[in-house]
């Protein structure tokens, strides 16, 4: 639950967010594992996702009052245990915002991500892996835009 508010000019109004979010893992077996996520709510914003939108809520312009905008959002991964240095994982994401009249047509609409890694632990403290990503993300407009990107990354466990 959170408050939201506005007092820009001649518009001053209030009202409250709220979300819930259910995540859990079930094991399949000593190697493999599922691990997932899901969250909605109304007026979320920036709590739904970074960078995914800013707006948590919009001004109707004939009344002046706020409403606050309904989110969801859905993430799964699959996570294979290769060997006892070696781990594979496939994520998938999806988030999306509901159409409001009073929001403008160049904000998110929807985003969705396809996630491989690779993942070799060489030591306890040293591991490092490389991501092959795959995203798309549309507007109101339905312009869209996709990205595929090769992450590397290696990972030192300090003391």
């Amino acid at each position: 639950m959170r408050r939201l508010s506005v007092d820009i000019n001649e518009v001053d109004d209030s009202g409250y967010g709220y979300g819930i979010s259910i995540a859990g893992r079930y094991d399949l077996s000593v190697r493999q594992n599922l691990r997932y996520q899901i969250n909605a709510g109304s007026g979320l914003g920036r709590y739904a996702g970074l960078g995914y939108t800013s707006a948590d809520a919009v001004v109707d312009p004939s009344s002046g009052e706020l409403e606050a905008l309904e989110h969801s959002s859905v993430y799964a991964a699959y996570q294979r245990v290769l060997d006892n240095k070696l781990r594979a994982n496939l994520v998938l994401g999806y988030a999306g915002v509901d159409e409001n009249t009073f929001l403008g047509l160049a904000n998110l609409k929807l985003a969705k991500s396809v996630h491989l890694n690779l993942i070799k632990r060489v030591s306890k403290e040293f591991q490092y892996g490389a991501e092959l990503i795959h995203a798309k993300n549309c507007n109101f407009l339905d312009y869209c835009n996709e990205l595929n990107r090769l992450h590397l990354q290696a990972k030192y466990l300090f003391d």
